[in-house]
């Protein structure tokens, strides 16, 4: 099992805290899959993959930089 109780929290907007943003490739695999429902309830995850799956918030491969930069802008 991953353990995420070690959250990171950013202040930076006057006092409210910033959900800090996870990326994760391969997400409509199995190992992709339960990383991205293991960080999920403490993370913003964006799941990326070729394949759609509920774990899966954008389709495209990783070769395709400016997805990769759009999912990791604020």
């Amino acid at each position: 099992m991953l353990d995420v109780g070690a959250r990171l929290t950013v202040w930076s907007n006057g006092g409210e805290p910033d959900v800090q943003k996870i990326v994760v490739t391969g997400s409509s695999g199995r190992i992709g899959g339960a990383i991205v429902c293991a960080l999920k309830p403490a993370y913003d995850v964006i799941g990326i993959d070729r394949v759609a799956a509920p774990t899966t918030t954008h389709i495209a491969d990783i070769s395709e930089t400016d997805i990769l930069h759009r999912c990791c802008q604020g």
